[in-house]
């Protein structure tokens, strides 16, 4: 079996495996209080390989986020535990995934492994408010209006006043989302949001700001509500469940979208938790 028919039917089943789940009414990142990331070089992962991992994650109960491979393992002194069995990701470069597949472990799959310690990080609104604050992002509040959404061709994000959210959190949630979709303007990341409702690539973008904000959200540890997130998110990427490339370059959007969003915190969620 050549490396590029093992990367295609890789991510053939992570699209099928993603669609499965949230039918279910359960998003793959809902155990997570940090995304998945490597103890030994320190770096996270991402796209098409951070879906993988919490959907693995999600059907094996771990609840470690630390993953690395064998030789790593064994040159840290960790022992893989009998019978246990190997995930896979991309290999990733600089230019993103290749076709080549690494075989890895969770640490919950291992003996030696140091029990993993969290350090006190800032406030989970406070850091929120920051990055909000630090975009430089217009942001109206209206009292008469009970939708969130982003005009493009105005750049700014309208929310409702904070008031009628019912808590903090969706408040949060909702402003979050929209930022993820005003990284799109042209002056930033430059991403086609000419999409109508109902189209392709409006579908596309929905997807891009909702997974982008759900990402960032467990970094900073702002609960959401894991089962509208799901029924949101599979109303969308169904209409994608024949086109697996879409959803991959979907993934890799996401990427640049929280690399984005977090360039205006303090300090990368995830280091203060290594």
């Amino acid at each position: 079996m050549g490396a590029k028919y093992k990367a295609e039917a890789f991510r053939q089943n992570l699209v099928v495996d993603l669609v499965s789940e949230l039918e279910k009414g359960r998003v793959p990142w809902k155990r997570a209080w940090v995304l998945p990331y490597n103890p030994i070089s320190k770096i996270r992962y991402g796209g098409v390989n951070r879906m993988a991992l919490a959907i693995r994650s999600m059907d094996k109960e771990y609840a470690d986020p630390r993953w690395c491979t064998l030789d790593e393992a064994k040159a840290s002194g960790w022992r893989i535990k009998k019978g246990e069995k190997e995930a896979y990701v991309e290999e990733e470069s600089g230019n993103g995934p290749s076709c080549e597949l690494n075989a890895i472990f969770n640490a919950s799959q291992m003996d030696g492994v140091p029990a993993m310690k969290r350090k006190q990080a800032p406030g989970k609104f406070e850091t929120v408010e920051k990055i909000l604050t630090n975009s430089g992002a217009v942001i109206e509040h209206k009292y008469d209006n009970a939708v969130s959404y982003y005009p493009p061709f105005q750049d700014k994000i309208v929310l409702p006043a904070k008031e009628i959210f019912r808590n903090t959190e969706g408040y949060y949630n909702a402003a979050m989302h929209e930022l993820a979709h005003w990284t799109g303007h042209r002056r930033r990341l430059n991403r086609d949001l000419s999409g109508k409702f109902g189209s392709v690539g409006y579908a596309k973008e929905e997807l891009r700001a909702e997974l982008a904000s759900c990402f960032v959200q467990v970094e900073l540890g702002v609960k959401r509500d894991v089962h509208r997130a799901a029924s949101y998110l599979c109303s969308w990427i169904k209409l994608f469940i024949d086109k697996r490339n879409e959803i991959i370059d979907i993934l890799c959007d996401v990427d640049k979208i929280c690399g984005y969003i977090m360039g205006f915190a303090d300090e990368k969620s995830l280091q203060s938790q290594i």
